[in-house]
């Protein structure tokens, strides 16, 4: 059996098996889905725009001659500070055949963390293939609250044919709504 100390505590649920550990695991009867909580890469820091006007943010992220990549943390201040317009225009970046603006605009409407940006993310949701939902339900799982357990609910049913789901940061409501689906369905 591996050191003991090198793990952190282990909660049992049933036949789901919530392992926090130092990017570690544990290999004992296998269960039928491991939950794995990894402490966080790194700390909680002020955001990069923090301390930039509103219309200055919005400047900087319709500039297109600025790369996605220096445009997404002025994006990401808008949608911490819950401006109003962060959902129409993270609308197009979804509608657009750029993947990466996909990605960025779906992240950035889970950054708000609103009830109109976890029923938009579940519409989003509802019309991705594989890897997208699965990207989409994480992201929904770290903002969730009860409010939204039923939709929540059905997307966990794809974990079924998981092994491992990393559940860092999940919110406790996630938690328990899979503790129950394995429960309730095996």
């Amino acid at each position: 059996m591996p050191n003991a100390s090198i793990f952190m505590p282990i909660l049992r649920i049933s036949m789901v098996t919530l392992l926090v550990t130092d990017e570690t695991s544990i290999h004992d009867s296998p269960p039928r889905l491991r939950l794995v909580c990894h402490p966080p890469s790194r700390p909680e820091h002020t955001p990069l725009h923090a301390d930039t006007d509103r219309m200055q943010l919005w400047e900087l992220v319709h500039d297109k001659d600025v790369h996605l990549i220096l445009r997404a943390p002025g994006l990401m201040e808008l949608a911490r500070r819950r401006d109003a317009g962060v959902i129409d225009y993270c609308e197009t970046l979804i509608k657009s055949n750029n993947s990466e603006e996909w990605f960025l605009g779906v992240k950035t409407i889970a950054e708000l963390g609103t009830q109109e940006a976890i029923d938009r993310l579940v519409m989003i949701y509802a019309a991705s293939l594989d890897e997208k939902r699965r990207y989409i339900m994480h992201l929904i799982a770290k903002t969730l609250t009860t409010k939204n357990v039923h939709p929540f609910s059905v997307m966990v049913r794809e974990l079924a044919d998981s092994d491992e789901v990393d559940i860092t940061r999940w919110t406790s409501t996630v938690v328990t709504t899979l503790q129950y689906f394995v429960n309730e369905w095996g």
